[in-house]
């Protein structure tokens, strides 16, 4: 039980800093100031937030799964 809330909580906190890092650099590539200036193009800013970063994400998981050794099966 403790190793599971362990990487509960791990998988929690990171997902905040994936999203922080991923509003943070989107922003920056699209020139969001604030909610009164939120750059020359924000609905394309919103699209990219909602669509290509997760599709990314996605991506980088799906490439990191093939990685993984699967457990030996016990031998009952």
């Amino acid at each position: 039980e403790g190793v599971y809330t362990a990487v509960s909580g791990f998988i929690t906190r990171s997902s905040g800093l994936i999203s922080a890092l991923a509003f943070w650099t989107i922003g920056m590539l699209f020139g969001y100031v604030s909610g009164d200036e939120p750059g020359p193009n924000p609905d394309l800013t919103f699209r990219v937030l909602v669509c290509v970063v997760p599709f990314c994400l996605l991506s980088v998981s799906l490439i990191l799964s093939f990685f993984l050794k699967p457990f030996p099966k016990s031998q009952d």
